[in-house]
């Protein structure tokens, strides 16, 4: 599933939309992967690269969430915790077993559904709060 950022996903806050389509970048890189071959090393490194990405993007919302009083804060830090919680179970089977095309062709489509979700549904009302 090929990504497309567009102006419905702007929160208003520069940086945080910029993370967002570095996150789409991301997840369009693991899509064009998983359709050609990839090495288990890229496969892992990648994997540490985007979790880690995604971590400290949901620290620098949180923050600018909370100070801006925005009443979305509270629920978009228990997804993010949800999500958090989810990517470290799939690396943790990922890294048991070979990084298999399937099962990373999955969690790219899980992830590229959730953060749009996400980002239409929970980020953009920081647009109420700048």
């Amino acid at each position: 599933m090929q990504l497309q950022w567009n102006e419905t996903y702007a929160t208003g806050d520069a940086e945080i939309d910029s993370q967002h389509q570095q996150i789409f970048a991301y997840l369009n890189e693991l899509n064009r992967k998983t359709q050609h071959t990839y090495s288990q090393k890229w496969a892992k490194d990648f994997m540490e690269t985007l979790i880690h990405f995604i971590r400290n993007h949901f620290y620098f919302e949180e923050m600018v969430m909370r100070k801006k009083a925005c009443l979305a804060a509270k629920k978009n830090k228990e997804q993010h915790a949800k999500l958090l919680h989810i990517l470290s179970e799939k690396q943790n089977d990922l890294s048991k077993h070979e990084y298999d095309v399937e099962s990373l062709s999955r969690l790219q489509t899980f992830l590229s559904h959730w953060f749009m979700r996400h980002t239409l549904h929970v980020d953009i009302k920081l647009r109420d709060c700048i």
